[in-house]
Order: C-alpha cells, then structure tokens, then sequence
C-alpha cells in the first residue's frame, strides 16, 4: 500500500478508535464502529513495516485500541480485520523498540486473539507466533500480567485439544512451541496475571474456567466471584463480567452455597 493510501486512512481510524479518549486504560462507554466503517478499510492497510506518521504512542494506542474494538464486535470477519490491524501496528513497533514490552505484548494479544477466530495451519501458526511474542515479552518484563494472561490462555487452548490433534498441531502443523502446554504451567501463568493484575476481571475469569477445567468448582466460584467484583474498563469487559455472573448464579446452585 502507498504512503499516500496510509495517510489517507490514519485520520479516519484515528476518529473512529480513538473517539472515547487517548489513554488506552480509559473507561469507553461508546460503541465500536459500525461495520461498513470497519469494511472500508482494507484488513492489510498496516501489514508492512513501512513508517506511520503517527508517532510511537499514538501508534501504540491506536493499536490497543483497536484490539479492544475487535473484542466488542459482534461479527467475525469485522474482528478479524481489527485484529489484524492491531497486529500490523503492534508488528511495526516492536521492529522499532525491541526492548519495549507493551509493543509486544500487544502484538502477542492481537494474534491470540485472532488465531481463536482462524482454524487449521493459519490457527496453528499465529498461536505459535503469540505464544513467541509472549515469551519474548516476560524475558524484557518478567512479571508482564498480559503476556503471562496470554501464554496462560494458549496453555488452556492446547490441553482441550484431544491428543491427536494435540500431535498434528504441535509437530505435524509445527507448533512445536505448544508442546509444552500443561495444566501446571497454565495455572501458573494465569494465577501470576490475576495477583498482578488483580482490576481486570478477564484474569479471574479465564483462571475460573481453569479450575473447572480441573474439578475444582469452589475455587471457581471464588475466582468468578473475584471477576464480577471488577469494575469494566473497556466496554468489551461487559462481556466478561455478564459471563462470569452467570458463572456464579450455576456454580452457587450447583454447590448449594
């Protein structure tokens, strides 16, 4: 895509993601972008490395922004495209500051979020590009709560796979990476992102299914619990929250607590 093609597009996505405020931690009471807004923009407008005119950390907001936007739309194809468009500005940055976490980190999320969305060969390598890029973010930030959230999750995803295609996917389709994957080393990795991140309910909530995962339904119960106690920062955490309550509601029924 040409230069001009990019400039082009930079004010339009920076009105429509950037409408509920420049701090990505910002609470967003508006809604995503329609999705013909979404669809004039071309999904491979940030896929090369060439420079944005933006800035570093309008592009790094731009890009988190972007991510929470694909988390609130309701259509697949529309998320992929914000997804990958979070991807393509997170990509440009790391390749600019290796050394900074938030980059990668946001470049890790933007995959992993898009591989639940893909499925075969495309599934496989972008969890293994995620599960990388999150890697590579704890060794420049060990304690990095979002890259531990992601590394966790992608364990999860691994081990509810049956073990045929556990095998086609990590050595067959190489994912050789995902190899590792353990129900230890998810815990581990998703409780770390819970303690240090305690405010974000998405933490509690993928740690909660974690222990259901493994037959332990009271510590659920305490983990959904701990999810609903969070306040939403991003409208996409309503989605969480309303998940984690109905959460609740089953396991107290079921536990007659």
């Amino acid at each position: 895509m040409s230069r001009h093609s990019i400039n082009t597009l930079i004010p339009v996505l920076l009105l429509a993601l950037a409408a509920g405020g420049t701090d990505p931690l910002a609470a967003q009471e508006t809604e995503p972008p329609s999705n013909g807004l979404a669809r004039t923009i071309p999904c491979t407008s940030f896929d090369d490395d060439s420079h944005y005119p933006l800035g570093y950390e309008q592009t790094l907001d731009l890009a988190i922004q972007a991510v929470y936007v694909g988390r609130g739309e309701p259509e697949k194809n529309t998320r992929k495209c914000f997804f990958r468009m979070a991807e393509g500005l997170a990509r440009h940055l790391v390749f600019e500051n290796p050394n900074d976490p938030e980059p990668r980190y946001w470049y890790a999320a933007a995959m992993g979020l898009r591989a639940a969305e893909e499925g075969g060969r495309t599934q496989v390598r972008l969890a293994q590009r995620a599960h990388e890029q999150a890697r590579l973010t704890l060794t420049v930030a060990p304690e990095h709560a979002g890259a531990q959230h992601v590394l966790g999750r992608l364990h999860v995803a691994v081990m509810h796979l049956s073990g045929f295609k556990r095998f086609i996917a990590t050595r067959i389709l190489g994912g050789k990476a995902l190899s590792e994957a353990s129900w230890e080393n998810a815990e581990s990795l998703l409780a770390a992102a819970a303690r240090s991140k305690p405010e974000i309910p998405a933490h509690h909530y993928a740690l909660g299914n974690l222990y259901l995962d493994t037959d332990r339904p009271e510590a659920a119960l305490e983990a959904f619990k701990r999810a609903v106690a969070c306040p939403p920062i991003h409208a996409a955490d309503r989605k969480v929250l309303v998940s984690a309550g109905e959460m609740v509601e089953r396991l107290l029924r079921e536990l007659e607590v």
